[in-house]
């Protein structure tokens, strides 16, 4: 507990401070009608009396949090005290320890309330339940998503008691998201059947059929009124198609109520590609610098999950100290990834246009977020898991479908976004570069094996072709892990930090209840500070310092890292010696399919054939840890096998025209170079 509201609360105390606000006096009320519904409900005076005692608890724990709209946080959990009372069938006993839950089933996860404080207010009993009922911090896991996933695994199993409590909650929270966007709601719903929904069906399928079935109509009726909605921006579009930027904010174009300027994740998709399109340095710096100007980040930046229990918008908390160096900077990274991690134009002709690929961490965006913005833009589709008719269209975009992807085309551009936490994931198994490119070396003595076959089948040279530009690929993303592994780590550092602002935000929010309540003590503050907010502030003043180094320190660290990575992966590391210089003698005729231990019958034929093989798959490997580089590399094995395929006019023209899109990649990754200018611009500001 700060020091500030320490003093309010020695000066004020818990009962006898007079004067209360109408919204206290409202959950006063709101109070005694929860008390008259569960005496009608047939508890019994000490039932009551205990129920009193928690509800006093939960209360006091909860004070100046609010909701959205800046109503009392505990009218929520009122409501879901009074469902399961009204919920429980005529005749029924009352689940008394689920009435207590429900009160407090937020105190644990949104308050600095411990374990042991509560075990000790309300009992072992109900405390167990909250605990069935409440997320771990997040900075004890490798991300959120771990976090997450690791919960409502174990939640699967919760007694039925915490279940009833879990379905009444989210049953409210779906119902009442007054002030959110509709992306924002329908990514909720998504998060709310992907997570609540599923986890509630093996123990409780009455619970998961009725939650299901609130959370499809509300679905439907959000993306009904999303697709309604036009483009109010045409006045505001050059020639080219981007936004000018100046007018439209003077404008207010974009808002929504009060507040910064609206700017949708639909918006921002389109606008994107767009922009990108151009590969004009300018439009870029305008687009991101307009993009800053919005709220863009407070609803999709890395803490904008939702504001329910357990995925609190805590951006709004932390933006206060470091909003500008967070947006700045976290974009500068991400269209530096955006160049780097271009992919490959959509192959086969299928698609004529380019193609980019868009980290969702590096942007600074929670996957979360974006993954409830999608479920209601209809033009941004999944990519593809299983139907091999779309993955051939798609080409190596199909890839990401494993790891979480979307991909949506504007005009000539293809722009593909991807969770960069599960992508690192992919990764995992490689502990070092010599694994990465024993990996790559196998793809490529599979492709040289599979050429010299007689007969060829043509068939599984083709697939062997594709694996082992899939190889490449992989070893160009790998070379971005250090980088993406600095992601999960200001995830993490700044997820812990907005706790921490969110939670102090609501003490000065409840000491500034409590004197409400003392119109003397409150004048007397009032003349010497200006504000009883002014009074609070200079007394969170150390505090707030103490978050602004801390913030700062881990911005400041996360992006000298990430210089550091991408210089590596860019401009150090180069060989010098060509690619496949370390080829033995032996290797060349074995990639031919010559085996010069062949028609030997000593008994170290298959020793000196193993060795020769791995010898080979090691040079076959060895390619440089610079990104550009590698292409260079690509290229030269291919032109190897084309040479060794002259016999082969057809399969040698296809090895070439994968040298062709190799060079198109090389390319691209030059072309975004103007990406990477205006991200240092920016981060310079």
């Amino acid at each position: 507990m700060s020091r500030a509201l320490s003093l309010v609360l020695v000066a004020c105390g818990a009962t006898l401070c007079w004067g209360q606000p109408e919204a206290e006096r409202a959950l006063d009320t709101r109070v005694r009608d929860t008390v008259s519904l569960a005496r009608s409900r047939g508890l019994t005076p000490a039932e009551l009396a205990e129920l009193s005692r928690v509800i006093e608890f939960g209360r006091k724990a909860h004070q100046g949090q609010t909701r959205d709209g800046g109503r009392p946080f505990f009218e929520h959990p009122l409501r879901i005290a009074e469902a399961v009372l009204r919920g429980t069938p005529s005749g029924e006993r009352v689940n008394v320890t689920a009435v207590k839950a429900a009160i407090l089933h937020d105190v644990l996860e949104d308050t600095r309330t411990t374990v042991e404080q509560m075990r000790k207010a309300v009992g072992t009993k109900t405390t167990r339940m909250v605990w069935w009922l409440s997320l771990e911090p997040v900075e004890r896991y490798e991300s959120k998503a771990a976090r997450d996933k690791a919960y409502y695994e174990r939640f699967r199993h919760a007694p039925r008691t915490a279940q009833l409590v879990k379905y009444y909650d989210r049953l409210d929270n779906v119902r009442d998201m007054r002030g959110w966007g509709l992306e924002g709601r329908l990514g909720y719903l998504q998060s709310t059947q992907e997570k609540v929904v599923e986890s509630l069906r093996a123990r409780s399928p009455d619970l998961a059929a009725k939650l299901e079935r609130e959370v499809r109509e509300l679905t439907q009726r959000y993306q009904r009124e999303l697709a309604q909605q036009s483009d109010r921006l045409a006045r505001y579009r050059r020639g080219d198609g981007t936004l000018k930027w100046k007018p439209l904010l003077a404008d207010r174009a974009l808002a929504e109520g009060a507040g910064l300027a609206r700017f949708t994740l639909a918006l921002f998709l389109k606008e994107l590609a767009v922009v990108v399109q151009t590969g004009d340095q300018l439009r870029i710096e305008e687009f991101f610098d307009g993009l800053a100007s919005t709220d863009f980040f407070v609803h999709y930046g890395l803490f904008a999950a939702g504001a329910r229990a357990g995925e609190v918008a805590y951006a709004r908390y932390l933006a206060r100290y470091i909003r500008p160096r967070f947006v700045s900077g976290l974009l500068r990274t991400n269209v530096a990834l955006a160049a780097g991690l271009a992919l490959p134009q959509l192959l086969q002709g299928q698609f004529d246009g380019e193609a980019f690929a868009i980290s969702l961490g590096a942007l600074g965006l929670s996957s979360v977020a974006v993954r409830a913005g999608l479920k209601g833009i209809r033009w941004v589709a999944t990519l593809p898991h299983s139907s091999a008719s779309a993955a051939a269209r798609l080409g190596r975009l199909s890839r990401l479908s494993s790891v979480g992807g979307w991909i949506y085309t504007v005009a000539e551009t293809a722009i593909v976004l991807y969770v960069a936490d599960e992508l690192e994931g992919r990764f995992r198994a490689w502990q070092d570069e010599r694994a990465a490119q024993r990996a790559l070396g196998e793809a490529g003595l599979d492709l040289f094996g599979r050429a010299s076959e007689e007969p060829l089948a043509a068939q599984a040279f083709e697939e062997a072709l594709a694996r082992y530009g899939q190889a490449w690929s992989d070893y160009r993303d790998y070379l971005y892990q250090p980088v993406l592994a600095e992601e999960a780590l200001l995830n993490a550092r700044l997820s812990k930090l907005a706790r921490e602002a969110k939670l102090a935000a609501d003490e000065r929010q409840a000491g500034l209840a409590q004197l409400e309540r003392t119109p003397a003590l409150a004048a007397r503050l009032i003349a010497q500070h200006g504000s009883l907010e002014g009074y609070l502030a200079a007394r969170a003043a150390e505090d707030e310092a103490k978050l602004e180094r801390e913030a700062e320190a881990a911005l400041l660290a996360y992006q000298r890292a990430v210089e550091a990575g991408l210089t590596r992966i860019y401009q150090e590391g180069r060989r010098s010696e060509p690619f496949l210089a370390g080829l033995s003698e032996d290797a060349r005729p074995y990639l031919r399919g010559e085996d010069p231990w062949g028609e030997r019958g000593d008994p170290f034929a298959h020793w000196g054939r193993q060795r020769l093989e791995g010898a080979t798959a090691a040079a076959l490997g060895a390619t440089s840890s610079n990104r550009i580089q590698t292409y260079a590399d690509e290229r030269a094995a291919l032109e190897l096998l084309a040479s060794q395929l002259a016999a082969r006019p057809a399969l040698a023209a296809r090895v070439k025209a994968r040298i062709d899109e190799v060079s198109a990649l090389e390319r691209l990754d030059g072309k975004l170079s103007a990406l990477r200018g205006a991200a240092q611009r920016l981060s310079g500001q």
